[in-house]
């Protein structure tokens, strides 16, 4: 019983408390129009094949062209990246290549002091952002308690099974960002896709192979700012080229993730954050636990003779057939939800039960996830 309660709050009681949250809570005025200088950077490796994307659509952007400009630093690439940046023609723009590889975070940190801007907007190199984005972003720093605020990430690619699945637990996700900073601040840390942060706050040299954006996150709770979620700052990334580069990426990214959280742990007070530590531990830490929870409710029904429970060991095993032929079919199975659906759900799960026998691991430099590339327009 306590497996089915902690599976079922995970993902559906804990959305209905944020949901009464944020009802609860007066609809917060739009925030004025509000131009700060700001710096966009980007950490590249190899990423031809969509650096120009992601550098035209800032350059592009409403933000006034005077008061933005954009770093690409590109760390020890081996491809066209550095002649692509080198190529595109903006005094905005700065291309910093570093030599040898250092990794995304030593990289980033490597050219912050040389950022112009009050506040830095973080953003991947296969990050696409809309035309209105950035302003919608940093308008909110007119408000001297907010710390970070984060974009909304839509998932893009053909119509595979990793696209739609992608897509669907992003929207989900995003629905919870979006209540939780209704509330008052996301606790959650900040969108490693695309973010806004104030210049003094960003620092990426927590170490031990940390996540950045949990870490950044309890660097602005701890300065007692707010961290928002702002959905119609919106920009796409495309999707995974499949299943098992998508369950790969998600290892390493759960994996920094659990280590920022113990790393943190001081920070994780109760009595002091309350707020903090609920989304923390309903969105994060169940989450992760998911998996354990998931075998012992398979477990429990497996030998209990209860009728109620034999009708769910039935359900679960049509649940993970379902998976399977999921993930035997790939790309076959794609607009085919009774078995995508499954077989995701379990992918990213069973990526969740390896990362904790993964925490030695540090993932502080990786290859680019392989994506689905669409073309401009």
């Amino acid at each position: 019983m306590a497996c089915i309660v902690a599976i079922v709050y995970t993902y559906a009681g804990y959305p209905l408390l944020l949901a009464v949250g944020a009802w609860l809570r007066p609809t917060p005025p739009s925030p004025p129009r509000h131009f700060p200088r700001a710096t966009v950077l980007v950490a590249a490796h190899d990423e031809e094949a969509s650096i120009e994307q992601c550098i035209r659509a800032v350059l592009s952007s409403e933000y006034p062209s005077g008061l933005l400009d954009m770093i690409v630093v590109s760390d020890a690439s081996t491809d066209r990246t550095n002649g692509i940046v080198s190529c595109i023609e903006d005094a905005r723009l700065r291309l910093v290549p570093l030599a040898p590889r250092q990794g995304k975070d030593a990289a980033l940190m490597a050219v912050r002091d040389a950022a112009a801007g009050a506040i830095l907007i973080l953003m991947d190199a296969s990050t696409v952002v809309e035309r209105t984005t950035l302003a919608r972003l940093v308008r909110h720093f007119h408000d001297p308690r907010v710390g970070a605020v984060s974009g909304r990430k839509t998932v893009h690619g053909d119509r595979s099974s990793v696209a739609r699945s992608d897509g669907m637990y992003w929207d989900y996700d995003s629905a919870l960002r979006s209540m939780e900073s209704r509330t008052g601040s996301s606790g959650v840390g900040v969108e490693g896709g695309l973010f806004a942060i104030r210049k003094e706050y960003f620092t990426l040299q927590h170490g031990r192979g940390a996540a950045a954006d949990l870490s950044l996150g309890f660097r602005v709770a701890a300065a007692g700012l707010r961290n928002l979620y702002e959905p119609a700052a919106v920009f796409r990334e495309s999707a995974s080229r499949d299943m098992g580069t998508e369950f790969k990426r998600k290892i390493r990214v759960i994996v920094r993730g659990m280590r920022a959280f113990f790393l943190h742990w001081r920070l994780l007070n109760p009595i002091a954050r309350p707020g903090l530590v609920f989304q923390v531990v309903s969105h994060k830490l169940l989450r992760w636990l998911v998996p354990f929870f998931l075998l012992g409710l398979f477990g429990c029904c497996l030998l209990s003779t209860v009728s109620v429970l034999r009708v769910m060991l039935v359900a679960q095993v049509g649940f993970y057939a379902a998976a399977v032929s999921g993930l035997v079919l790939g790309t076959r199975a794609a607009g085919v939800p009774v078995v995508t659906i499954p077989a995701y759900f379990c992918a990213m799960n069973g990526a969740a039960l390896i990362s904790w026998f993964l925490l030695s691991r540090r993932f502080d430099i990786w290859a680019p996830t392989r994506r689905i590339i669409r073309p401009c327009g």
